[in-house]
């Protein structure tokens, strides 16, 4: 049974459990130096933080003219094992933290790493942590791709039983949102002071492709979970007659999910008064960071129909208006399209929009 509003918590390991950036990069700034790749660990740890060394051949290759065997990459795992075992710490607050969200979720935690099993496995024990996630460890080597995409935190919540949308997902690198995002997660971006850009995503960053909070201290993590409100859906009372084929549409709408169920277009075209139909996916970080700016828009016409519909590949509505990148919002008036907006950014174009279909909000 948990106390906090998700079924299971999913923790990225590396800068969020435990602090091996800046350990993992001095080694890999050596190795690569002895290719002739001269970085300082400053600038290692800005090129490569959050993604995997052999997801980066080519560009390694691209600057030293080697081309990384799998001999190199043992090499540079057993270095880097090495550092870690004699230098690696936890994250300051992570321990307690853990612990705390260990029992508030009942149990349901796991860790999702891009980092191979082994170290994962290691790290976890050298900072006291091992306990917490026994059985629970996944790795991004282990899943046919690793972050930016989702595989990993899919796996992690499938091994739990839950519904990644109804998972949070602790992160710290843009790399690592996009991921918990694109699993349909709600991702809480870690990012302590002064240390952007040296081992952890700049605030900014993580909003930008879909974090939901952002949070600087992770003694905070408890009650910043225990704290989240998805704001809740307002039902249209609308639905009725030529209209049953559409997915339920919003009043004041919040980030709900976009709807798999497609309504036909001719229905879309028999609304009356003002809507919106609004195209994007679930998975798509860009979606999810317009939607406290929609949200903002659309607290001020309370009446206007909202429908989310996720588009894609072999959708037909979304080739009827001609929609090619999301999120799409199409503004109707008796079903005729008045306005489009593209990918909006700021909360007044949206409140423009909506002004010229509903006058009187």
């Amino acid at each position: 049974m948990s106390d906090l509003p998700f079924d299971a918590v999913l923790f990225d390991c590396d800068g969020v459990l435990v602090d091996s950036e800046p350990i993992t990069n001095r080694v890999l700034a050596e190795m690569l130096g002895e290719l002739g790749w001269k970085l300082s660990i400053e600038e290692s740890m800005r090129t490569f933080t959050g993604k995997a060394v052999r997801d980066e051949a080519a560009l390694i290759e691209a600057r030293t003219g080697f081309a990384i065997t799998p001999e190199w990459l043992s090499g540079f795992r057993e270095r880097r094992n090495i550092a870690l075992h004699a230098d690696l710490l936890a994250i300051p607050g992570a321990v307690d933290a853990v612990r705390r969200v260990h029992a508030l979720a009942g149990g349901r935690i796991a860790c999702a790493s891009g980092a191979d099993l082994h170290k994962v496995e290691f790290q976890l024990v050298k900072v006291g942590l091992h306990d917490f996630f026994a059985g629970r460890v996944f790795s991004g080597h282990d899943t046919p791709r690793s972050k930016p995409f989702p595989d990993v935190y899919l796996a992690a919540a499938a091994a739990l039983g839950a519904d990644p949308v109804r998972c949070a997902v602790v992160e710290d690198t843009v790399t690592g949102v996009t991921a918990g995002v694109a699993a349909g997660a709600t991702v809480f971006g870690y990012s302590p002071p002064g240390m952007a850009g040296l081992g952890h995503s700049e605030p900014d960053a993580m909003r930008a492709v879909g974090a939901s909070v952002v949070f600087t201290d992770m003694s905070q993590l408890p009650d910043v979970l225990a704290a989240w409100r998805a704001p809740a859906d307002v039902r249209s009372p609308r639905l009725s007659g030529a209209m049953s084929s559409l997915p339920e549409r919003n009043v004041m709408t919040t980030p709900s999910a976009y709807q798999t169920q497609q309504p036909e277009r001719t229905a879309i075209d028999a609304l009356k008064g003002a809507a919106v139909v609004e195209f994007g996916t679930n998975w798509c970080g860009i979606c999810k960071a317009a939607q406290p700016v929609i949200v903002e828009a659309f607290a001020g016409h309370p009446h206007v129909e909202h429908i989310k519909v996720e588009d894609g590949s072999g959708r037909p509505l979304g080739r009827s208006f001609n929609v090619r990148l999301w999120p799409t919002l199409i503004f109707l008036q008796d079903g005729r399209e008045v306005a489009r907006l593209v990918r909006p950014t700021e909360a007044q174009p949206i409140a423009d929009a909506l002004a010229g279909i509903d006058p009187i909000a």
